[in-house]
């Protein structure tokens, strides 16, 4: 299932793959927090469960270049999946159905700390607990790493901040892990540029190669549902205004750059189109897995 999910686009010599994790059950209510139920219900209603719920993919993203390979996110993780009783956690397996292995991996790049982008990033091995992509540099923006060390977080935060804390500090030890500034160049044309609101470090993926563009969203972009409305925020949003002020300002960039946006629980992938003052993506071809 894991190769055939796998969504794939080129960026110039550049090569993304959308790879599958995974995928979740959300309560709408959660994720449109301050929302009135009558304006999202007609919204998402074709698309939620028969319990009212919201299934979500989890998609980190493999990016190939110079024959070196980049991970933006390390997807939910075995221990996860098994607590959350999800089917989610299968981002070795997909990534191994690509025929890259963990130990193929170069780099791993963390948008945020939050349990589903870390939560795959280490294991027990032997009664003791280790990087999953011991060959790799990790990298995660100071601000976010700061932010995850704070005693008494608000909620949601409070709750997931165990999770972040044990796999970053399992990277830390391993001196694995790497506090960057917000902007930097991970390889030629891969570079990383702030996107705070969803957490205050979050990060996101600018690609360019030969004139073409993609921007890697993590969770500045939520969902499909973020693009026809921007304004709407989630539960978990650390700080929603910024939120709101940095997806529009994303998606502005991807439209003016007609870049392909992928995001972490998006399954559209595809390039932002301007749409009665919101967006909309036209999806690429081949983008659409098969399923």
């Amino acid at each position: 299932m894991a190769d055939r999910q796998s969504r794939t686009f080129s960026v110039g010599s550049i090569r993304c793959t959308s790879i599958l994790d995974g995928e979740a059950l959300y309560d709408p209510e959660d994720l449109f927090a301050d929302v009135p139920k009558d304006a999202w219900h007609p919204v998402v209603a074709d698309h939620l469960n028969s319990e009212g719920y919201l299934p979500l993919p989890y998609q980190p993203v493999l990016i190939e270049i110079d024959g070196g390979s980049i991970l933006v996110d390390a997807g939910t993780g075995p221990e996860l999946a098994a607590e959350w009783e999800e089917p989610v956690g299968e981002t070795l397996a997909s990534l191994e159905a690509l025929g890259t292995p963990a130990d193929r991996i170069d780099t791993v790049v963390l948008t945020h700390a939050h349990p589903d982008h870390v939560g795959g990033l280490s294991q027990i091995v032997d009664g003791r607990r280790a990087p999953v992509f011991g060959n790799a540099r990790h990298l995660i923006s100071f601000e976010e790493w700061r932010y995850w060390q704070t005693e008494n977080l608000p909620e949601p935060s409070s709750h997931m901040a165990p999770v972040a804390r044990i796999h970053l500090a399992t990277l830390r030890e391993a001196g694995l892990l790497d506090l960057i500034d917000d902007e930097i160049e991970i390889a030629p044309g891969v570079l990383t540029f702030p996107t705070p609101g969803h957490t205050p470090g979050h990060l996101s993926v600018a690609v360019g190669s030969q004139g073409e563009r993609a921007i890697v969203a993590g969770d500045a972009v939520l969902t499909d549902h973020s693009l026809e409305h921007p304004e709407w925020y989630a539960w978990a949003e650390v700080d929603p205004r910024r939120t709101i002020e940095t997806r529009r300002a994303l998606l502005e960039r991807a439209v003016r750059e007609d870049a392909i946006l992928t995001a972490f629980h998006a399954r559209a992938i595809g390039r932002v189109r301007p749409q009665n003052g919101a967006f909309a993506v036209e999806e690429i071809a081949g983008s659409t897995p098969d399923r």
